[in-house]
């Protein structure tokens, strides 16, 4: 399962306060790309009254030429 920008806008109502998130996931390591993470946090930066915690202790577990990023790498502002 892979959470995508669409899903998350939707879900999105203003009881949210909490986004968590773990990638790669365990236990199908499954790894969400820059680009991936790049539009949930553009969904998570028009609503600032959901905050992410994210569970990345499995970074160093990918597969072939895989680069991991997180959320928070994608979407500093500067």
């Amino acid at each position: 399962f892979k959470l995508t920008a669409e899903v998350l806008e939707k879900a999105i109502t203003p009881k949210t306060k909490w986004l968590l998130m773990n990638s790669p996931s365990n236990p199908s390591g499954a790894a969400y790309t820059e680009a991936e993470l790049r539009a949930l946090a553009d969904v998570l930066l028009k609503h600032p009254h959901v905050w992410t915690l994210t569970d990345d202790m499995y970074e160093h577990l990918t597969y072939g030429d895989f680069v991991f990023k997180t959320i928070a790498e994608v979407c500093w502002p500067w």
